[in-house]
């Protein structure tokens, strides 16, 4: 707030005056115009009705207070009215009038006030309730009667819009005064500026608004803040207001006079909380049942006055006082949409990182979940692989031991004998050759480290004796199928029908797989492709043999395709050497059977293998 001086100018009271007028209106309804054109001299404290006698103790005694208003003002002859109509009704030694300066303190004691609707709503947070405020034929809209004009010496060329103020040097009457003050102040902060700043120094005049124009002239303010209305009123008693101009006048519709602000509502008279309910009742009777004077003027009701208690918000003051300094109070207040909206947001916040911190748990054991599958058909496809590839060397080696046992042992056999011939014919013949000696003997250790590396490779091979034993083939192929499923990286196996009997052979287990293995493979490699792939693997004894039958429904080979499978070292493969099934029908030749192939109609292929069955006999005959 700036810097704010001491008022210039007092009202002085006159009691005489007030008592000529009090007496003019005894038993009156209605004043003439000459009493009109006076004004009524008002100062804090002063009394304006007081009982003439002793106090009635069978009715309550009411107190009355009068704002010290700002005059001239042309509500001001409803004061005198209102007073004798309630002294009237409360009984004249019931009733008293005082003057207050419009502090809320001041009405603690109370029972009715009249003062402008900005000390009203000011109240309204000790109890305040308004009764009735005042209406005329001017301003016949009791929401919209009221406002405040900036005025200014038309001499102000700098002067032309309501933002030209900002600096000046502004002259009001009071600074509880609502139309000279407060309403001007709200309409600075309604155009974006601080209200406490605006202006750079605030001149009191008292409450006399003629002595704002007269600061004016004498050049002490810049401007002045006057209720609407005011030049009208002097101009229409021939007071010369020609060197005056309006700022910022805004175009009011109903309105007669010139205004810089919005409108407000009227004087107002408000019961306190000390007022009983019947007193409340009785005055706002008396006050509605009052005729108007010659001018219009009465009482009615206001019906809104929330744009005075935005007023006070806006500029901080009345009701809004606490807005001026920091408090959890003013806090709340200031930002409770924003606090609200925060702690919502943080909630939900909070309950999104719960359910997000929920659906990341579950996410992660589920992908937990899929990586170990991943991981065990992955160990289980290595452990399948290893296991054919052990299953693919043990045979290979078995097959290359039992190559090399037969192609070179004879020849190894016979070059052993014959440096023993060579070495006898020597001694016997007495010949002595060290040279052909050391030879021979050279060609005898070769020949038997040679035998020796052959034995060695066979007996790894073969694992020094032949295992054979009973082997359920029915079995064998469901474990061929679920290795082979593992080796191929499957997530399920193949689609393989065993249909027949359970049928059991003389067999080593490890290579029979081996076999099965490759058929399987070459069956799913087939089908694969297909959108109806089937295997089907059918067992059944003829004639003291097993027969396997492996068939697919793979597409219909061509006979040069099919003749590929009839000759060892031969595939259909473009990448393969035909060494699978060359093992395939070496092991099984092994084993005492035999392998065929057939082409099924209309397309497809049948692999037939036959085993000799396994019965107490053979077991016996192979344990020997």
């Amino acid at each position: 707030m700036p810097f704010q001086r001491e008022p210039q100018f007092q009202i002085k009271p006159n009691y005489l005056h007030l008592l000529l007028l009090c007496l003019g209106f005894i038993g009156l309804n209605t004043v003439s115009t000459e009493s009109q054109s006076q004004s009524l001299s008002l100062s804090v404290g002063q009394v304006l009705a007081s009982p003439d006698g002793k106090s009635d103790p069978a009715k309550p005694f009411v107190r009355m207070v009068v704002t010290q208003f700002a005059l001239p003002n042309n509500n001001e002859p409803i004061i005198s009215r209102t007073i004798e109509s309630l002294r009237q009704t409360f009984g004249k030694n019931n009733f008293e009038v005082t003057v207050y300066s419009g502090k809320s303190v001041d009405i603690s004691n109370t029972d009715l006030v009249l003062s402008s609707v900005g000390t009203y709503r000011r109240s309204m947070q000790n109890g305040a309730r308004d009764l009735a405020t005042v209406i005329s034929d001017k301003h016949p809209n009791p929401n919209r009667a009221e406002g405040s004009l900036f005025v200014t010496l038309k001499t102000r060329e700098d002067i032309q819009k309501t933002e030209d103020l900002k600096g000046k040097i502004v002259t009001v009457t009071g600074y509880n005064a609502f139309a000279g003050y407060h309403v001007a102040l709200g309409e600075i902060a309604k155009q974006g500026f601080n209200p406490d700043t605006f202006f750079s120094d605030v001149i009191v005049s008292g409450h006399d608004m003629r002595k704002e124009l007269d600061l004016l002239k004498d050049g002490l303010a810049e401007v002045a803040v006057v209720r609407t209305c005011l030049l009208e009123e002097l101009k229409s008693k021939g007071i010369d207001i020609s060197e005056f101009k309006a700022i910022g006048l805004k175009k009011e519709t109903n309105f007669s006079c010139m205004t810089s602000t919005d409108l407000y509502p009227n004087w107002t008279l408000f019961a306190t909380p000390k007022a009983s309910a019947e007193i409340a009742r009785q005055a706002t009777l008396t006050l509605l049942n009052m005729p108007a004077d010659v001018e219009g003027r009465r009482w009615g009701i206001a019906s809104d006055f929330s744009k005075t208690d935005l007023l006070f918000k806006s500029i901080r003051h009345g009701p809004y006082e606490y807005l001026r300094t920091w408090s959890w109070q003013r806090f709340w207040e200031e930002y409770r949409e924003l606090i609200i909206f925060g702690m919502l947001l943080l909630f939900g916040l909070c309950l999104h990182s719960l359910r997000a911190s929920h659906l990341v748990k579950i996410r992660t054991q589920q992908l937990k979940k899929v990586h170990d599958q991943k991981f065990q058909i992955e160990m289980e496809k290595n452990k399948a692989l290893s296991h054919m590839m052990t299953l693919q060397r043990v045979c290979t080696l078995n097959q290359m031991s039992s190559l090399i046992a037969h192609e070179l042992r004879q020849p190894l056999s016979a070059i052993q004998s014959y440096g023993h011939g060579v070495q006898r014919m020597l001694e016997r013949e007495s010949i002595s050759n060290d040279d052909i000696s050391r030879g021979v003997e050279f060609m005898q250790k070769e020949a038997a480290l040679a035998d020796k590396i052959v034995q060695k490779v066979r007996r790894y091979a073969k694992r020094e004796t032949p295992v054979r034993q009973s082997v359920n083939l029915t079995q064998l192929t469901r474990k061929a199928v679920t290795t082979l499923a593992h080796s191929l990286g499957l997530e399920q196996e193949p689609n393989v029908s065993l249909v027949g009997m359970d049928v059991s052979v003389l067999a080593d287990p490890f290579e029979l797989e081996l076999v099965l293995i490759n058929l399987l493979k070459n069956a799913f490699e087939a089908t694969h492709h297909q959108e109806e792939n089937h295997i089907c693997v059918t067992f059944e004894i003829r004639q003291e043999r097993a027969f396997v039958t492996i068939s697919d429904n793979g597409p219909k080979l061509s006979e040069e395709e099919f003749l590929k499978l009839l000759h060892p070292l031969q595939s259909k493969k473009d990448n393969g050497l035909g060494m699978g099934l060359s093992l395939v029908r070496t092991i099984i030749e092994n084993h005492g059977g035999r392998l065929l192939f057939s082409q099924k109609e209309p397309q497809g292929i049948n692999a037939e293998i036959s085993l000799p069955i396994a019965d107490k006999k053979r077991k016996a005959q192979h344990a020997i």
